[in-house]
């Protein structure tokens, strides 16, 4: 299953909480190990005001393992906006 996918889409919350393991090199990897070069991967991040250091942080470690990221912020009902973070394997 190496490389098999064309896009992958990581939406991987514990109630408002991204997890650790989002956030590790070894996940970053195993992700990219399932996408195609050239591929699309995915984050959705919930972007208020409480999170946005945390995701922009988030955004600047992606930009380190993922070729040409760039993000769209996804404006919620309420104060719960997410913001789309893709990058290129």
């Amino acid at each position: 299953m190496p490389k098999s996918f064309q896009v992958a889409f990581v939406d991987i919350y514990i109630g408002s909480t991204f997890p650790e393991l989002g956030k590790s090199g070894n996940f970053i990897s195993a992700i990219k190990n399932m996408v195609k070069p050239g591929g699309l991967v995915i984050f959705n991040r919930i972007y208020t005001k409480n999170h946005q250091d945390e995701v922009n942080y988030f955004i600047d470690f992606l930009e380190n393992n993922l070729n040409y990221v760039q993000t769209l912020v996804v404006a919620g009902y309420t104060n719960s906006d997410n913001v789309l973070i893709f990058g290129r394997t």
